[in-house]
């Protein structure tokens, strides 16, 4: 009896040292699990990171976008009116012969002479052919 309490003590002995060793094993695979899990979550953290920053970036670049959008469109309406206005101080005068060397402010302020219209020549702002 006491050989065979013996040969069980050895077994268990010997299964314990082979429990432990095994127990040694999957710890290790743990820690490495473990490691790699933290890897990979610091990762996924920088990513969710980079993209509130990139979402919010963009929505900046959207409402920028738009003031942009909405100051070349009050732009375009002011050079409209500038235009107009410009064009509605001109005058075209057709079939005046051209001679050459001809003083074009001279021409204008005869021609309101002989129209009974005054035209000055500090009026004039520019006189050209077309």
């Amino acid at each position: 009896m006491q050989e065979y309490c013996k040969s069980i003590t050895s077994k268990i002995d010997s299964l314990t040292i082979f429990i432990s060793s095994e127990l040694k094993s999957v710890k290790v695979e743990m820690l490495e699990m473990r490691s790699s899990l933290d890897f990979m979550n610091s990762k996924y953290e920088l990513l969710i990171k980079d993209y509130k920053e990139t979402k919010q970036a963009m929505f900046d670049f959207q409402k920028e976008n738009s003031a942009l959008k909405t100051n070349i469109r009050d732009h375009n309406a002011r050079i409209n009116t500038l235009e107009q206005n410009a064009r509605a101080m001109n005058v075209e005068i057709q079939c005046i012969p051209e001679k050459k060397n001809e003083n074009l402010l001279q021409v204008v302020t005869q021609l309101g002479t002989v129209l009974k219209c005054n035209v000055k020549s500090e009026d004039i702002v520019n006189c050209s052919r077309t």
